[in-house]
């Protein structure tokens, strides 16, 4: 995290998860991995999305107030009440500008002071939140190097996971690869640093940013309901962000939450019959009539899934004598409220 993202398009979605997660029973520690050696690009510069206010107007209107100060910093931030009350901050810089980087052994003990820190600050919190500028380390990049500071490091994570607090972490993807791709290496990392119940967000603006969500197991089942509840507002009605959980890695409790959210996740605007379950190879996602459609005419279609009952449906046009495009069963269902009886 840097000063100058402060309040940007990718906060205000930020800010939303977090609080949705948190809600008024679960408290939240927040670690910025606060990057102080600002680089000469323009991220952080897109702060006018008047077009997400309808999201969470509240949110919204903070942030505004908070843009119009003088200055965008990250303790502006956390005197804006923008986060449920008794969220701790960790907000020591991350460094290492003044050393040398030869100096491996006293880049490591700095590290690992600051982290100990933080760690020490956020021991009461029970989700605990990590904002690196980048997200998970590549194998390329020590936790020593030049631009340590811009990442997150497995044995950060593991600590957290260790004492039984959840976490969730910011990841900014790369664009030489696929989405999913790299969705599911970070989901086998996590379960390799002791995570076992894991899904994700992904935030579709600007920029695709993801928040990987590892939960304790004391709070897996709450956490994959508000998850559910958070899916299934106009943030995931619009569009703006996406749910995805490896259904094969989650407890048995919290997959039968997700069957009931799931049904939950279209917008109650949408007739009934207008969206489905696809597998794209890595997760189920809730697509409408007309991205089905579009991905039959691209020959992508693998198939779909009624929302509600789970069996077999397949996408149909709109016929020629007036009758709207719909999904159908593929199997005549009477106990399922989608189907053709």
């Amino acid at each position: 995290m840097q000063d100058r993202y402060a309040g940007d398009i990718g906060d205000f979605g930020k800010y939303a998860l977090l609080k949705a997660l948190a809600g008024s029973s679960l408290r939240l520690g927040v670690v910025w991995y606060l990057n102080p050696d600002e680089e000469e690009n323009r991220d952080g510069e897109f702060v006018d999305y008047p077009h997400l206010r309808e999201c969470d107007e509240s949110l919204y209107d903070k942030l505004q107030i908070f843009l119009g100060t003088e200055k965008r910093r990250i303790a502006g931030l956390e005197k804006a009440a923008l986060l449920p009350d008794g969220t701790v901050f960790y907000t020591e810089p991350l460094t290492f500008r003044d050393l040398p980087p030869s100096g491996q052994t006293v880049r490591r003990q700095r590290r690992d002071q600051w982290f100990e820190a933080a760690a020490l600050l956020t021991r009461d919190a029970d989700i605990v939140f990590l904002d690196p500028d980048n997200g998970f380390a590549p194998n390329s990049v020590s936790a020593t190097g030049k631009r340590a500071q811009k990442y997150v490091f497995p044995g950060e994570v593991s600590r957290f996971l260790n004492r039984d607090q959840s976490v969730v972490i910011y990841h900014h993807h790369a664009r030489n690869e696929s989405l999913h791709t790299q969705i599911d290496r970070h989901f086998q990392g996590l379960r390799a640093a002791g995570a076992r119940s894991i899904w994700a967000f992904t935030f579709h603006r600007r920029s695709v940013r993801t928040f990987f969500v590892a939960a304790a197991s004391r709070h897996s089942a709450l956490l994959f309901e508000r998850s559910g509840e958070f899916a299934s507002t106009l943030w995931g009605g619009r569009g703006h962000i996406k749910m995805h959980a490896p259904m094969n890695k989650l407890p048995q409790a919290v997959v039968e939450q997700h069957s009931k959210s799931e049904a939950a996740s279209s917008p109650s605007r949408t007739p009934p019959s207008d969206v489905c379950g696809t597998w794209d190879g890595q997760t189920w996602n809730t697509v409408g009539i007309d991205e089905a459609l579009e991905i039959r005419r691209r020959g992508n279609w693998a198939g779909g899934r009624c929302v509600d009952c789970h069996e077999q449906v397949r996408p149909h046009k709109l016929g020629t004598s007036g009758q709207r495009a719909h999904f159908e069963h593929m199997n005549r269902n009477p106990r399922c409220s989608r189907a053709n009886k």
